[in-house]
């Protein structure tokens, strides 16, 4: 069959439909894909948010929003940060997540409009001198199961591996969700209630930095893990307009707080962020998180929502 005309076009700023576009894709586009997301990024040092799209007849056939991260100065290292500066935009990495987003359905046409956003991306890496390129999908993109991706990726010089992210399907009333839980489940949930345990939504930034940031950064640390600083948690907090990120923490019976977790919430899927479980709930073994999984599946379930991402999770 013979190619349709398709064309690659990219811009530093979102076009003025991005918005409509990515709302109107469902499932098919993660929450990393909107401009609430280059809003957060552009304000951190080194990260330029690119908003790249495969036009076919000047009609979008896939978005995908990235980010180039480049070398930034710092204070231990000045000499190597000066000269990372000097090579100005011929540095660094370019990443994504959730997408590209696809706006049309017929598989011939979705591999030919990836073959053009993939000989995109090696075109800007080759003008700026980008030596590292990659991301992820949507978890429910309809691109994980498209044949031929594979194929094209490798001949275009990618390679593609699956991680860990589980959906968990809340299409039904809150009694068949519960029965279709396994007992183990049931069991904790069952348990954390006998401890009192209550969800506490952040309502202000001071409590974010106070309830929040600070008993997740302790839980982390403590497991050996690193955590970002405050900052990255106030820049989501302030750009917050659409409403998109949730902050709670899990208070037992003397009110200390016994586990934390976040959530964003994008085209009816909710996704676990910056859980972490305190040491006390391990000590006493107080099912928190089990407890904060069922409230926050009540919690998607009454905004509307159908799906729960749990992020490189086990699943029960």
């Amino acid at each position: 069959k013979a190619k349709l005309l398709m064309d690659f076009v990219y811009t530093e700023t979102a076009p003025e439909d991005w918005a409509t576009l990515i709302a109107s894709a469902g499932f098919e586009a993660g929450i990393s894909q909107t401009e609430q997301r280059a809003r957060v990024l552009r304000d951190r040092p080194g990260a330029t948010p690119l908003f790249l799209r495969v036009l076919e007849a000047g009609q979008p056939g896939l978005s995908l929003l990235a980010f180039q991260h480049r070398p930034t100065f710092s204070s231990g290292r000045l000499l190597g940060s000066v000269a990372a500066w000097l090579r100005g935009r011929r540095a660094g990495f370019l990443d994504w997540h959730g997408g590209p987003v696809p706006h049309v359905e017929a598989p011939s046409r979705l591999l030919q409009a990836l073959e053009v956003m993939l000989a995109g991306l090696d075109q800007i890496a080759n003008e700026r001198g980008i030596r590292k390129l990659g991301g992820s999908l949507a978890p429910a993109s309809s691109l994980n199961t498209l044949d031929g991706l594979l194929g094209l990726a490798e001949r275009q010089g990618f390679s593609i591996s699956s991680w860990g992210t589980f959906l968990v399907d809340l299409d039904g009333d809150e009694e068949a969700l519960w029965e279709s839980l396994g007992s183990a489940a049931r069991k904790s949930v069952r348990k954390a209630q006998r401890h009192s345990l209550r969800a506490e939504r952040i309502q202000t930034l001071g409590d974010l930095k106070t309830d929040f940031y600070d008993h997740y950064l302790a839980f982390e640390l403590g497991a050996g893990r690193r955590v970002g600083p405050f900052s990255n948690f106030e820049q989501l907090w302030n750009e917050n307009q659409e409403g998109y990120y949730h902050f709670y923490v899990v208070r037992g019976a003397e009110d200390a707080v016994l586990a934390t977790l976040g959530m964003n919430t994008f085209n009816r899927v909710a996704t676990e962020i910056a859980s972490a479980l305190g040491p006390l709930a391990f000590e006493q073994k107080i099912p928190a998180q089990d407890f904060f999984y069922c409230v926050m599946v009540v919690l998607t379930k009454s905004s509307g929502g159908i799906d729960f991402a749990i992020p490189q999770g086990k699943p029960n």
